[in-house]
């Protein structure tokens, strides 16, 4: 079990080298970052502002999501993905994929150093999966498979989006179990057609009580609304209106109701306060305007509510990635990135695949002379000893154990 979880942690940290860097030089080219124009898509940017760079890792994407879409079934269907007869059609896909990342890879698309690395650490991961298909461990690969997808959710809600993305078919909800309406939202949500997405959330939501749906899939399509109101649509307005709406609804459990009416407060406040208008902010604004607001939300909020922060921390580590997105490399990134592994840590692992430790480990390895370099360092301790940790005590690995050992040495030299 320890071995996997070790090969676990090194695939993400290949996720979070592509879902911080490649972020930085593709998504930011296609979301919209300007709330008040909300047709800035690539598909309506002016010509010339497109450079060749973006033509062609758009294009790069868009190939990705041809063979994401064929992959599709495999994806809820482990049975259909070991099946011997999908073996040459599903092997075909992945070693496409890597075809096409390596290409992308030899003919310089991606210019800086930080994207290079980034798109060679995701080249890696392809590449392991299609080995460890092809070899026969079609169950951990299916494994890999599925788990990218709460990776891409992590990245497709980093910068800010007003429209759903226009390429491709689009599916509709109708006619389908309550479990494939959840599916369907969830891969309209990984292909940010968030509008979509939040269709069928809410068709969940509304129909709970009549429909006998399975408490755990209310649950997180209640946590991907919030997620689509507060951090990619950054829209106070109509989370306000629709988390009233929630709280409002007596068939919904308790604990959704006081989740719901602890998040209508948070929005109501985000309203009164205004937009966060991110591309005016220096980087100390955006760092004081963090602590601050969790300092006051932390400090503040007297709710019955079991999440009562989670808006909070989705607009706080909105405006970090979209500060990030827009000056990748400064003086304060060393500490957006310890903020960015607070507010993840805070939001954990029901809202979106949790990138906090490695947010840490970035802080300390790429920043050791920094001020917050030794508090990542003691955050990241913290929270490898507590993983290894259970009813039988507490046993690190001895490799574990040279890695901090590592990394301690690296903040200390400094």
């Amino acid at each position: 079990m320890k071995k996997v979880l070790n090969q676990f942690e090194q695939y993400k940290r290949i996720f979070f080298i592509a879902c911080v860097l490649i972020p930085i030089a593709t998504i930011s080219t296609s979301f919209a970052s300007d709330q008040k124009t909300p047709e800035i898509a690539v598909e309506s940017v002016a010509p010339q502002r497109i450079s060749r760079s973006d033509r062609e890792v758009k294009n790069l994407m868009h190939g990705f999501y041809a063979h994401l879409m064929e992959l599709k079934p495999y994806f809820v269907a482990k049975s259909a993905f070991e099946k011997t007869e999908n073996h040459k059609e599903i092997l075909s896909h992945l070693s496409s994929l890597n075809t096409e990342i390596s290409d992308a890879m030899k003919n310089s698309l991606f210019a800086s150093p930080g994207q290079q690395i980034a798109i060679e650490s995701f080249q890696t991961h392809v590449s392991e999966m299609k080995n460890v298909f092809d070899s026969g461990n079609k169950s951990y690969a299916h494994w890999m498979l599925v788990s990218s997808t709460s990776l891409c959710m992590s990245c497709h809600t980093q910068l800010p989006q007003s429209q759903d993305a226009k390429f491709g078919a689009v599916s509709d909800y109708q006619g389908l179990s309550l479990e494939k309406i959840f599916e369907e939202a969830e891969f309209n949500f990984v292909l940010r057609r968030f509008d979509l997405a939040l269709k069928g959330y809410l068709m969940l939501i509304d129909g709970y009580a009549n429909k006998n749906l399975d408490p755990v899939l209310l649950d997180r399509s209640v946590n991907k609304v919030v997620s689509i109101y507060a951090r990619v649509k950054r829209d106070p307005v109509g989370g306000a209106l629709q988390f009233e709406r929630l709280y409002k609804n007596n068939n919904l459990p308790q604990v959704i109701r006081d989740n719901a009416k602890a998040w209508m407060m948070l929005f109501n406040l985000w309203q009164k306060q205004g937009l966060d208008d991110v591309a005016k902010m220096s980087g100390e604004q955006v760092i004081n305007f963090a602590y601050q607001h969790l300092k006051d939300d932390r400090a503040g909020n007297t709710t019955d509510a079991r999440d009562p922060s989670v808006v909070t921390d989705l607009r706080v580590s909105g405006v970090l990635y979209e500060y990030l997105s827009q000056h990748p490399k400064g003086p304060e990134t060393p500490e957006i990135l310890y903020l960015l592994a607070r507010t993840e840590k805070a939001l954990g692992s029901s809202f979106f695949f949790s990138l906090s430790d490695l947010y840490l480990k970035e802080c300390i390895v790429t920043y050791p002379h920094s001020k917050i370099a030794k508090q990542c360092y003691k955050d990241y301790e913290e929270s490898v000893v507590v993983s290894y940790s259970g009813s039988g005590g507490t046993h690190v690995p001895s490799d574990v154990q040279n890695n901090l050992l590592r990394l301690k040495s690296l903040v200390n030299a400094h």
